[in-house]
């Protein structure tokens, strides 16, 4: 079988030449439309992650009180490994009371450092630019942001 494909090669050698041609240009071509296909989808990707600001979120469910200074150290030791370019702490947790509502109502309380990266996209509408002890942001798109009135005191 080996002979009869050498035999056919060696007589049609032209013929060979340009099927074998061919097929160099093929694969190239294919091969060079994957490369392509993959370094654009790799920069896309590249793209939306920049600007995706949270890739992994730690949350605490238990009995006992967890501490700043825990987290704080969590987030500290996180940032360490490498591939990773921030971690911070921002606590989280839901009140439920009568503000100047009609009815109760609840919220989202939420607590950030002072070197919080939320504070590059705060934009403060009305109202002081920085925040003294136990005052609060609220924010423009929430529900009942309407009826807070400014300085109220909600709990």
């Amino acid at each position: 079988m080996l002979s009869y494909a050498i035999k056919r090669v060696i007589r049609s050698l032209g013929l060979f030449a340009a099927l074998l041609l061919g097929v160099i240009l093929a694969s190239t071509f294919f091969a060079g439309v994957n490369v392509g296909a993959d370094t654009t989808a790799k920069a896309a990707l590249n793209q939306q992650l920049s600007q995706v600001p949270v890739d992994i979120v730690v949350t605490y469910y238990g009995s006992e009180t967890s501490s700043s200074t825990r987290w704080t150290t969590v987030a500290t030791e996180i940032s360490q490994i490498s591939d990773i370019t921030g971690a911070e702490v921002i606590s989280r947790t839901y009140g439920y009371g009568n503000t100047t509502f009609e009815n109760d109502t609840s919220f989202r309380i939420v607590g950030l450092s002072n070197a919080s990266r939320v504070y590059d996209g705060l934009d403060v509408t009305s109202g002081a630019s920085s925040l003294g002890e136990n005052e609060t942001y609220v924010w423009v798109g929430s529900k009942d942001a309407d009826k807070i009135e400014l300085n109220s005191t909600s709990l």
